[in-house]
C-alpha cells in the first residue's frame, strides 16, 4: 500500500461572462461555447429529488434538468474522469465539482432548468448527495472545464 505524501487542490477563480438569458458559456482552454436556453431544454432531462442542510434549516427541492455529462457532450467538450468544472453564477460564486463524482461516487450532478415546477431564469448546478448546499450554484453563467494536476514525475 502506498502512502499519500501530497494532495494538491486545483481553484480556479474564473470571472463571470454575460451570456444570452437562460444560456449558458462552456469554456475548455481557449475552446469557448455558448449553448443557448433552447438548446439545453432540448437535452434529455432528469427529475432529482434533492434535500440538503441550508445553515440549520433542510431543504427540499425537484429539480429538472440535462446531467452535467450531456450538457458537456452538447458543448462538444471531451472529458474523463479527471476533468474538473467549475461552475460560475452571475454573482461570482465558483463551486468545482468532477463528472467521476456521478460516474464512480454515484453523485448524480445536473443543470437544472426547472426548481418546484418553476422555470429558472438561468440553470442551477445541482449536485445530489451533497450535505450542505453549498456547491448548488444558483444562476449558472458558466462552466469552466479544466484538467486534473499532472502526478508529480516521480510517482
Amino acid at each position: 500500500m502506498f502512502g499519500v505524501n501530497r494532495i494538491t487542490v486545483a481553484v480556479p477563480n474564473p470571472t463571470p461572462t454575460t451570456p444570452p438569458a437562460g444560456a449558458v458559456t462552456i469554456e475548455d482552454g481557449p475552446f469557448t461555447r455558448t449553448l443557448s436556453a433552447s438548446r439545453l431544454a432540448a437535452l434529455p432531462s432528469r427529475t432529482l429529488n434533492v434535500s440538503f442542510l441550508a445553515g440549520a434549516a433542510s431543504q427540499s427541492h425537484t429539480e429538472v434538468g440535462p446531467t452535467l455529462a450531456d450538457v458537456l457532450r452538447a458543448a462538444h467538450i471531451r472529458w474523463d474522469l479527471n476533468t474538473r468544472v467549475a461552475a460560475v453564477g452571475s454573482d461570482g460564486y465558483v463551486a468545482t465539482v468532477t463528472p467521476a463524482e456521478a460516474f464512480v461516487g454515484g453523485r448524480p450532478l445536473q443543470i437544472s432548468l426547472n426548481e418546484d415546477g418553476q422555470a429558472l431564469a438561468q440553470p442551477r448546478l445541482v449536485v445530489d448527495g451533497d450535505v450542505k448546499g453549498g456547491r448548488y450554484v444558483s444562476d449558472v453563467v458558466d462552466l469552466v472545464v479544466g484538467q486534473g494536476v499532472a502526478p508529480h514525475p516521480g510517482w
